[in-house]
């Protein structure tokens, strides 16, 4: 290759390398501009020094040093990104928050708006973490009801409750202090990590997520409640106190009502309306209709679970013309003159009349016993479709 070759050669290679370096400043100005907020400065001035301003080649390439007016970068700043995922997070939050609120709010119209006085008062099982027990009861007068929840938990040996007021539109307002109420609540069932940090504890939406999922299962609009005890103790109950001495008397304070327990009687596919006792709600005997039995159950460890077979008692089966049973249990018997008589000539007038002793005797010959032990569940579900076969 001759020297003039060379020449060309080297100033070829000359140019592409200082185009190359051309280029790359232009990213690195890029990238810098990126990293700088794109406000003006405080002395008002729009255009900003730009950090790396040799677009020359760099030091020793004999070109001086130009300032340049940075390029506008409309791409996303790395810093302001990271902020505002932040705020993004903490929006989304918020706007989950406020979602559940508003589920909250539509599931309480849903299940329990207006139904305060079809409610049946108990002492619920519950599902939050830390308390015994939750009580619902009916308080205050027509067009003026209120539920009361008393949340009942054991703190150091020591039994303790909180009542509350569920208001007819939605709001859970403590009887006492309420930043008392919600910080006692706050500390039922509150755990603290290895580090230090605290979860657990009841707050105002999860309490009032647990009466909803209790009101959900118990189906207030499938109830009617009747004056008049039911299935009123006998003489043999008065002297035992309850169905059976073959079964071993457990020792406990008012037992408590297991919302499934209801749930399955009350979401049979033949069911038709229940019934209770205005004083004793749930936690005395309560009864489901079905076409052709009535049953009869309560939370009471020694007491059984009461099934009438209309046939077998000398009682016709329930005429269901016109009964939808693909609907919900509380939209099947909508016609409440129908209901109301189909209670009078089924339970008012007739099994309505038998005490516990009675009932008893007629075991095998029209009354079946469940008691609530082993698999009650699956026991008192097969009895109750061995009645029902022939309802479709």
């Amino acid at each position: 290759m001759s020297d003039s070759d060379l020449e060309k050669t080297g100033n070829k290679g000359g140019k592409e390398e200082n185009q190359a370096q051309r280029e790359m400043s232009e990213e690195l100005q890029t990238v810098a501009k990126n990293l700088e907020p794109q406000q003006p400065l405080e002395s008002g001035r729009s255009e900003q020094l730009n950090p790396i301003n040799d677009t020359g080649g760099g030091p020793g390439s004999g070109q001086k040093p130009k300032k340049i007016k940075p390029k506008v970068f409309t791409g996303p700043n790395p810093f302001q990104a990271l902020a505002e995922d932040e705020e993004g997070i903490a929006g989304i939050q918020a706007q989950v928050e406020k979602e559940r609120k508003r589920t909250l709010q539509e599931r309480f119209g849903e299940i329990l708006e207006g139904k305060f006085d079809q409610f049946p008062s108990a002492k619920f099982e519950t599902e939050l973490k830390g308390a015994d027990s939750l009580t619902i009861i009916k308080a205050g007068q027509p067009g003026e009801l209120n539920l009361h929840i008393i949340v009942s938990w054991t703190e150091d040996g020591e039994k303790k409750n909180r009542t509350f007021s569920l208001t007819e539109d939605g709001k859970m307002i403590p009887d006492t202090s309420a930043r008392s109420a919600w910080k006692a609540l706050s500390k039922v069932g509150q755990k603290t990590g290895k580090d230090g940090e605290k979860t657990g504890g009841i707050t105002k939406e999860l309490l009032l997520d647990e009466v909803l999922r209790i009101a959900e299962k118990v189906n207030p609009r499938f109830f009617v409640s009747i004056s008049g005890p039911i299935l009123r103790p006998g003489e043999r109950e008065l002297q035992e106190g309850g169905d059976s001495t073959k079964i071993p008397k457990v020792e406990t304070e008012n037992p408590l009502v297991d919302p499934r327990k209801v749930d399955l009687l009350v979401g049979h596919p033949s069911s038709l309306c229940g019934f209770f006792n205005e004083e004793e709600g749930l936690d005395g005997y309560w009864g489901v209709v079905y076409p052709h039995c009535i049953v009869l159950s309560s939370p009471a460890i020694n007491n059984a679970a009461y099934m009438f077979v209309f046939s077998e008692l000398g009682l016709p089966d329930i005429d269901v013309t016109g009964v939808d049973f693909n609907l919900r249990p509380e939209m099947r018997m909508i016609d409440k003159q129908k209901r109301d008589e189909i209670l009078k000539t089924y339970w008012e007038r007739s099994l309505g009349s038998l005490n516990k002793t009675e009932a008893r005797k007629l075991t095998g010959r029209g009354v079946i016993r469940k008691f609530h032990s082993g698999d009650w569940q699956g026991n008192i579900t097969k009895a109750i479709n061995k009645v029902e076969k022939r309802v479709k």
